[in-house]
């Protein structure tokens, strides 16, 4: 599968919808995010394993991986706030 198809991101936010001098404005607030890796054995047992739950053993320099998707996010958008702890 390649790793770029088993790490994602979960996103959480708040939708908020002001009414400003007769104009409705619509803005996202509190971005926040939660990388996620997917692990399996012989595509059976599907496992969805939070970035800071992860070790060397599931997978190897996870830690170093782990800049590279932070710098994609942030790429994209700034104002996303990663939450790792890794």
């Amino acid at each position: 599968m390649g790793l770029p198809k088993l790490v994602g991101m979960l996103v959480s936010l708040n939708i908020v919808k002001s009414d400003i001098n007769n104009s409705i404005v619509i803005s996202l607030e509190n971005l926040n995010s939660e990388i996620i890796y997917t692990h399996y054995n012989n595509y059976r047992d599907f496992k969805i394993i939070p970035y800071n739950k992860l070790n060397n053993k599931l997978l190897p320099n996870y830690k170093d991986k782990l800049k590279t998707y932070i710098k994609v996010i942030n790429e994209y958008e700034n104002n996303i706030q990663v939450n790792v702890s890794a």
